[in-house]
């Protein structure tokens, strides 16, 4: 029957030769109908937008570097003169009137003398000055003003000329003032910096800023040195262009056949401060010696993206970052492209995936059309090749996760594939070792040995331990009136549920039983907060468990079992002991003694719980105890102070009178007053430590102790 099943190799071989097959004839119908549609969809509608977009900010900022050329090359060749000021002044008017996005241009210059130790220019005394054109107000349409400062007999002048809004050259005269409160510009930053000999000749962006002419006009500037015809230095020329007009990218639809086109276009920094505005409640902000648009009424996905870490990973050597992230259940793309030649900015872009998925799909949707019986052969036999396999990995899976949490519980395998036909039947057979082993070691220490995948060795350690034994009293006289099957049966039923309370309700370890006695531990071989306290709590629920089972239909009206306990707390060797090859868990030591010599005693003071005085100082405060006697157990000589079990504290009141009269009738005993002790115990003989007391003190009346008796009581028996 086992050699009809095929293997999960065979399944999957079949499977992917098929696949194979199937897939090559797909991807070649698929892949020439396609592959150009999803190129343009993934790389071309993001990657190129943002380049295009990139492209137009970049032509946009290079304007100022084209000025700037075309000054310096028509300086070269002569064809105005830079120091005539109506030939400069005629040459700037003509460069801000053809280009509507020039917000100002000036030229500020000088007579370099040299080079100090820092590489800062050095101008001679005289010869300086500037001369500034500019747009009246921040609309490309307002008239083009001048201003020219200059020195004169050893002072500063400015001169301005007013146009009005037809933009005449000459149309205004220049109005001329002098005052010392005009300003050196060649100490200007715009001037000093470009003018180092670090910057000689090259052009130096500054950032978004109000303009030097004043708040309320936002630009941006390009500093860059110019020579006269000889290659001397002729001063810095620095053309200033709106930022409107770079805002304006955020308008930009990258597919302008789609009025609902999605995307958010953004301009921002490496920080993820905004450069371009996206709504009209957005405001400048000055941050260090720029300005940024506030982010606070950006849309929520532009906020996320500004804290995407892709922003970060913009350089020069990967200008471009694809990324994505979920806002609202909803998946957007993202996309990062370094601006060259601008001040660190990035553009982005964020789109809705679905934008994207959408277009694909329905391109999909078309092809699929073409294919449809082949991907509907290949959904079906994969739907139902993964369902089975998964089918078979839950069983799998499942009876290792038994396994795992101890369910050994026996089960049949079943499944239709040989491979896992027998690994679950190698998974039985191991749950039916584990059980086998946990009836025989404390299952405590099947799984500490299963976790932690060690062999047992040879040995122990000292370990403080709280250790039980019970036995049923007169048990071999119950054996003789029982038959073998009903004694059987109800021993086993008996221990079960001693069995229960003990391991599986108060987390303790059966060590081994003993006929129809039962060791049990605490504290070992797991560790367990308050055992001694845990253990007397088990006595008391073996103790009430096993009544409810005497009274119950279970018990079939046989003889009741009277269980005696003996609980002892001491530190012992715990470990495993035995021959190297056949091993035993349990714990060795004195204490393992005296707690089954408390056991014995029981049948001494007619009592069902003993306990030493370890457990009682450990529990005291939790249970109430009755002090019984000093007594040297079978096999010692010094004395050990033993207690009775009572119950939880207050839970027995009845007892509170009778436990009085014993402890002052102990007392008694103690002294030799063995006369006081009895007429003490006379109306309660029906307490056994009492009757038991009371016929010792009758003993001791008739012959008295020697004088060198110390109250210790000899057992002699176990």
């Amino acid at each position: 029957m086992q050699n009809r099943r095929i293997t999960l190799a065979q399944l999957f071989s079949m499977s992917l030769i098929m696949l194979v097959v199937l897939l090559g004839l797909l991807f070649y119908l698929l892949y020439h109908s396609s592959q150009a549609s999803i190129i343009q969809a993934s790389d071309n509608l993001r990657s190129a937008a943002s380049r295009e977009l990139v492209e137009k900010v970049s032509s946009y900022l290079n304007q100022a570097k084209s000025i700037e050329e075309n000054f310096q090359a028509e300086i070269t060749h002569q064809v105005f003169e830079a120091k005539d000021p109506i030939a400069l002044e005629t040459f700037l008017f003509n460069l801000i009137l053809t280009n509507s996005n020039i917000s100002e241009i000036s030229l500020t210059f000088g007579e370099q003398i040299g080079y100090d130790t820092e590489g800062n220019i050095k101008l001679a005394p005289t010869g300086r000055g500037q001369m500034i054109l500019f747009r009246a107000t921040n609309q490309s349409f307002a008239p083009i003003h001048t201003y020219y400062v200059y020195q004169k007999n050893g002072q500063w002048v400015s001169k301005v000329r007013l146009r009005s809004a037809q933009n005449d050259l000459f149309g205004t005269p220049l109005t001329q003032e002098t005052t010392h409160m005009i300003i050196d510009p060649t100490t200007n930053p715009t001037f000093t910096t470009p003018a180092n000999q670090e910057f000689a000749g090259q052009g130096i962006w500054s950032d978004l800023h109000w303009s030097q002419l004043g708040k309320g006009r936002v630009e941006v500037s390009l500093q860059k040195t110019v020579t006269d015809a000889k290659g001397n230095f002729l001063g810095v020329l620095r053309v200033g262009l709106f930022e409107k007009q770079i805002n304006k990218i955020s308008q930009f639809k990258i597919n302008p056949h789609d009025p609902s086109d999605p995307h958010i276009i953004f301009i921002t920094d490496s920080s993820g401060e905004l450069i371009t505005g996206l709504s009209a409640q957005d405001t400048l902000r000055p941050i260090e010696d720029n300005l940024r648009f506030s982010s606070s009424h950006a849309p929520p996905q532009v906020q996320l993206a500004l804290k995407n870490p892709s922003l970060k990973k913009v350089t020069e050597a990967m200008p471009l970052q694809l990324s994505q992230f979920n806002y609202q259940g909803k998946t957007y793309l993202l996309t990062y492209r370094e601006i060259q030649g601008s001040q660190d900015w990035i553009l982005g872009i964020v789109v809705p995936q679905s934008y994207y998925v959408g277009h694909l799909l329905a391109m999909r949707n078309k092809l699929l059309l073409l294919t449809g019986c082949i991907m509907l052969g290949l959904c079906i036999g994969g739907y139902f090749v993964q369902r089975s396999l998964k089918i078979e990995q839950k069983k799998i899976i499942g009876k290792l996760i038994e396994m795992h949490n101890f369910d050994f519980r026996p089960s049949q395998p079943r499944s239709s594939y040989l491979d896992v036909y027998e690994i679950l039947s190698s998974i039985e057979l191991a749950k039916t070792a584990m059980r086998a082993m946990s009836k025989y070691v404390p299952i405590a220490l099947v799984r500490q040995l299963y976790q932690s995948q060690k062999e047992p060795v040879l040995g122990g350690e000292m370990q403080e331990v709280s250790i039980l034994f019970t036995d049923i009293q007169n048990f071999t006289s119950l054996s003789e009136k029982l038959s073998v099957n009903e004694l059987a049966a109800a021993l086993g039923i008996y221990l079960r549920l001693m069995t229960q309370v003990i391991q599986n309700i108060r987390q303790g370890v059966i060590d081994k039983y003993i006929g129809d006695g039962i060791m049990a531990l605490w504290n070992a071989p797991t560790p367990l907060a308050h055992h001694a306290r845990v253990a007397c709590q088990a006595v008391l629920d073996c103790n009430a468990a096993l009544q409810e089972l005497f009274a119950s239909p279970q018990w079939r009206n046989l003889p009741r079992f009277n269980t005696r306990f003996g609980l002892h707390l001491d530190r012992v060797m715990v470990g495993h002991f035995g021959a190297p090859d056949r091993l035993s868990f349990t714990v060795i030591g004195n204490g393992v003694n005296i707690a089954s010599r408390l056991e014995g005693l029981n049948k001494q003071y007619g009592t069902s719980m003993l306990v030493s005085e370890d457990i009682f100082k450990a529990t005291k405060d939790f249970f109430d105890f009755r002090f019984l006697d000093l007594v040297a157990v079978k096999g010692k000589t010094e004395g050990i102070n033993v207690y009775e079990l009572i119950g939880k504290i207050g839970e027995n009141p009845e007892m509170r009178d009778v436990i009085a009269k014993y402890s002052q009738a102990f007392q008694a005993y103690r002294s030799r007053h063995f006369t006081e002790a009895r007429l003490l115990l006379k109306d309660q003989l029906g307490d056994g430590p009492s009757h038991t007391l009371y016929t010792r003190c009758s003993l001791f009346i008739e012959n008295p102790p020697p004088d060198s008796w110390d109250g210790i009581y000899i057992s002699t028996v176990k």
